[in-house]
């Protein structure tokens, strides 16, 4: 069973990037088009939160609060071409530069969900 990819922009160009590069590595995606979208998507099955940090109503570091609040086991990554206006609330969470080279993005959200697994079997 692929690992699951809950991707949130709203920006459509951006969203099909991603989800090509990951299922391009066998990650299932679930694309959102905004924080209120992504908390209907949010199930037991999702194994990485990626989102952008500046979009229309609930923005990223709000998704990120409620998802922690609903799993506090779910990484969140971040990307973003405002990161600087978010200050030290992304401090927590590494967060992508837009625009991004896609191999990285998909090598550290391979590392993130690596050291998830190794934490779970360690517990």
């Amino acid at each position: 069973m692929a690992l699951k990819v809950l991707v949130v922009d709203d920006e459509a160009p951006i969203r099909k990037l991603v989800r090509m590069n990951l299922e391009r590595k066998g990650f299932a995606v679930i694309e959102a088009s905004d924080g209120s979208d992504a908390l209907t998507h949010l199930d037991e099955t999702v194994s990485l939160l990626l989102s952008d940090l500046s979009m229309p109503g609930l923005d990223g570091v709000e998704l990120a609060s409620e998802v922690h609040r609903r799993r506090p086991d779910l990484p969140v990554l971040f990307m973003s071409g405002y990161e600087e206006a978010y200050g030290g609330k992304v401090d927590d969470h590494h967060c992508f530069r837009k625009p991004f080279d896609p191999r990285e993005l998909v090598a550290c959200i391979q590392r993130t969900l690596e050291k998830q697994c190794e934490a779970t079997v360690g517990s």
